[in-house]
Order: C-alpha cells, then sequence, then structure tokens
C-alpha cells in the first residue's frame, strides 16, 4: 500500500469500510458471474436444445447409405441392364453399347427389363472398346438368368470368343449345372447339377482370378465350382449376351437375361440372388 492510501485510510476510517465493502462485493458477484459461466458451459447436466438438433443432423449425416446394386467398381466396367435398351450403363467413355441380334427384344426382368431371346437365333452383341476388357489379368461377369427351358439344349449366358483355343464363357447344361470354360473346347469345371433352374431369375458369376489362376463360379453369390486356369482369353472379339458363337449345336439362350455386368477385375459378388438392390440395416 502506498503512502497517500495509508493516510486516506487513516483520516478517513468510514470511507475506508465502505471501500473494502465494495470490492469485497464486487468480488463475489465476479465469482458468481464466472461460477454461472463455467456451470453453463460445462457442468450443466443437459446440453441445450440447440445442441440436440445438431448432433441429431451430425447422426443422420453419418447414417449408412445404399450400396449400389450391382457392386460398384474400380476398373473398368460394362452394365447392360436392358432397360429398353442394350446401352452400356457402366459409365464408360467410351462405353460398350450393345446390339440386339436376330429378333432379340425385352421382357420383364429381375429388376425393371430384360433381354428376351428366343432360343434360337436371338442375342445380344456388345463390341469391346476397352483394351482391359480385351486383354484382362483378371475379369468378373455376371448376369441373372431366367431360362424358360433345357430340354436337349445347352445354351450360353455370355461369352467372348476369337477361336475355341482363346475364349471364355458359361453355360447351362440340361440338367441345371454349370459349365465354365477358358481356351478350350471343353469345360474347365462343372458345378453340381440343379443350381440353376427353369422359370426364375438366379444370379451367376463367373470370376477369374489373374493372381490365384483360379477360374471360378458362383450361383447368388455362393462359389459352386473352381478350377485352374493358367491364362485368361487375350482378343477383342464382342461380348457375347445369350450365345457362343464357338460352341456346339445350338447355344442359343431361351429365356430371360437381365442385369448383364463385365468387368476388367476381381468382384466378389454379393451373397444375395436376383431382384431390386437390398436395403441396408442402419
Amino acid at each position: 500500500m502506498s503512502l497517500n492510501s495509508r493516510r486516506f485510510v487513516t483520516r478517513h476510517p468510514f470511507l475506508n469500510c465502505c471501500l473494502l465493502l465494495g470490492l469485497l462485493l464486487a468480488g463475489v458477484a465476479g465469482l458468481t458471474s464466472l461460477t454461472r459461466k463455467v456451470g453453463a458451459v460445462f457442468v450443466t447436466p443437459e446440453s441445450p436444445k440447440s445442441d440436440n438438433r445438431l448432433t441429431s443432423k451430425i447422426v443422420s449425416s453419418a447414417a449408412p447409405t445404399p450400396t449400389p446394386w450391382p457392386t460398384a467398381t474400380k476398373c473398368p466396367t460394362s452394365r447392360w441392364l436392358a432397360e429398353g435398351n442394350a446401352n452400356d450403363s457402366g459409365g464408360l467413355n467410351p462405353g460398350n453399347p450393345g446390339i440386339l441380334k436376330n429378333g432379340a427384344t425385352f421382357g420383364p426382368g429381375a429388376v425393371g427389363g430384360a433381354f428376351s431371346l428366343n432360343g434360337i437365333l436371338a442375342y445380344v452383341e456388345a463390341p469391346i472398346n476397352i483394351v482391359p476388357m480385351n486383354q484382362p489379368g483378371s475379369f468378373t461377369w455376371e448376369a441373372c438368368v431366367n431360362p424358360s427351358s433345357l430340354h436337349n439344349i445347352r445354351p450360353v449366358v455370355f461369352s467372348k470368343e476369337a477361336s475355341l483355343n482363346n475364349r471364355a464363357g458359361l453355360q447351362i447344361n440340361a440338367n441345371g449345372s454349370l459349365c465354365s470354360y477358358m481356351n478350350s473346347s471343353n469345360c474347365a469345371v462343372t458345378s453340381a447339377p440343379g443350381v440353376v433352374a427353369t422359370g426364375q431369375f438366379t444370379k451367376v458369376t463367373l470370376l477369374y482370378n489373374g493372381s490365384t489362376n483360379s477360374l471360378v463360379t458362383y450361383v447368388n453369390g455362393v462359389q459352386v465350382s473352381t478350377a485352374s486356369v493358367a491364362m485368361p482369353y487375350n482378343n477383342s472379339a464382342p461380348f457375347n449376351i445369350g450365345w457362343s458363337p464357338f460352341g456346339s449345336g445350338n447355344t442359343h439362350f431361351p429365356g430371360r437375361i437381365d442385369e448383364v455386368i463385365f468387368s476388367s477385375c476381381v468382384v466378389p459378388p454379393t451373397p444375395c440372388g436376383c431382384g431390386p438392390a437390398p436395403t441396408p440395416v442402419p
């Protein structure tokens, strides 16, 4: 305390008491105000309503989003969904649009429309303009198939063939088994019978994994066969939906084929059948 302050206290005791009391009350008021602020920010057990609304918005924005079906990929992919046309909706530029051949048309599909084929001459041809799809290290082909008959025929779901020794494809046998073939006139492997039935859509997948040299077939996302194949095809031939140009006998598909996908990489199929995209569980 300075000399002047001591003189002030000595000469004006009443004012000094008032001054001290005022300072004390001001200190208490400031402490109370600070305590309230601290309590409002850090101690209050209930968050303000505005915080609740903000929290709700944050949770909503973090909710799961629907997974694309068919599965999205990070490699060149074509999709022929048969929604009244044979366009390639895979987003490639240039794409690989299909061409309806010999009476191929449309009918009810697993999702929307489907290619409708008469089993005699009709098929869909898609010229392939993408190098990784003509010279793949790996590939995945997928489709939803609904054959109207398998009696005494072996229809091909899809194929890409320059010759018997340079081709790949998936064929349905009369007993409902699947024959996957690559660079040969014979099946690389045949599944158990009855995996494909007439009168209903079944999702079939042909996958070649170049890192393991495995040719694998799936039905509704479940593996039904596998074979070791040294190399994939290497050709610029069109991709055929519903026919094999080098197959033995009538290989034209009778019935409907929908949701056709061609990816130039490994895309493990989802464990589900054909139909609308599954609704994700929150």
